[in-house]
């Protein structure tokens, strides 16, 4: 009865959004934004899609806020929210209510804005700070995307296979070292990554095995290409180019 307002309109907000009203739960987050970091990020959550532009400047002054999570509200209530989060097209990862969620959160909102720019720089201080595989893999999806493959293989060259966000950081990593004439490495990293399959998306799999075909080509080893694009086309015959890879080894 004595909590000061911002507190009951946490409450409302967190009992709102467990009973499933995404509306009511966002007015009240939004009114306990200002004084509590977990309203803030909850309500950047429910804006996500319907208005990105606020959804970003929450995100914005949260980290500039350097708040420390859990924050004291989310373990005085017990508040442990996890959210699903898209960190490339291929990969979703398991995200806790927190610092990572809005880095990872802010980058794909300045994605869809098309500043790249901005997420790059986002994700390269962040990085810094945070041996955080999803960051990595954010990060390196966006060099990628920009042909600045040095900057995925600084940033993803320890980086072993455990689940699909390091798998699709290790394939990133083969794509830059085919990209930089070192095919043969390429092929080492994929081979030993294809080795664990267990849990593993298999998009991502195929991913691995199409590039690693890709790099045996390059190196000459054709029998071995023609093997995994084999296997690639078996299991989807319209993934990447693989068809027409497959075809031309088949006349030369």
């Amino acid at each position: 009865m004595f909590a000061p307002a911002h507190e009951k309109e946490y409450v409302k907000g967190i009992n709102a959004q467990l009973v499933g009203d995404a509306s009511r739960a966002l007015l009240h987050f939004q009114a306990a934004a200002a004084k509590e970091p977990s309203a803030a990020l909850m309500a950047a959550m429910i804006l996500f899609g319907s208005n990105n532009y606020l959804a970003a400047r929450m995100l914005e002054a949260v980290l500039r806020g350097e708040s420390v999570f859990p924050t004291e509200m989310m373990l005085k209530y017990s508040f442990d929210a996890t959210i699903q989060l898209q960190v490339t097209t291929a990969t979703r990862a398991e995200v806790s209510l927190g610092a990572l969620f809005a880095i990872l959160a802010l980058t794909e909102l300045y994605q869809a804005a098309g500043d790249t720019s901005a997420a790059i720089g986002l994700l390269e201080e962040a990085e810094e700070l945070a041996d955080e595989p999803a960051l990595t893999l954010s990060l390196c999806e966006l060099y990628t995307q920009v042909g600045f493959w040095d900057g995925v293989i600084e940033r993803a060259a320890r980086v072993k296979t455990q689940d699909n966000v390091t798998l699709e950081t290790v394939v990133l990593y083969s794509r830059a070292l085919l990209a930089k004439g070192v095919a043969d490495g390429a092929i080492m990293i994929l081979t030993e990554a294809l080795r664990k399959k267990s849990g593993l998306d298999t998009g991502l799999l195929l991913a691995a095995r199409y590039w690693r075909a890709r790099s045996y080509e390059t190196v000459g080893k054709r029998t071995q290409a023609r093997r995994d694009f084999e296997r690639v086309f078996a299991e989807d015959p319209g993934f990447e180019d693989t068809a027409v890879r497959l075809a031309a080894l088949a006349r030369t």
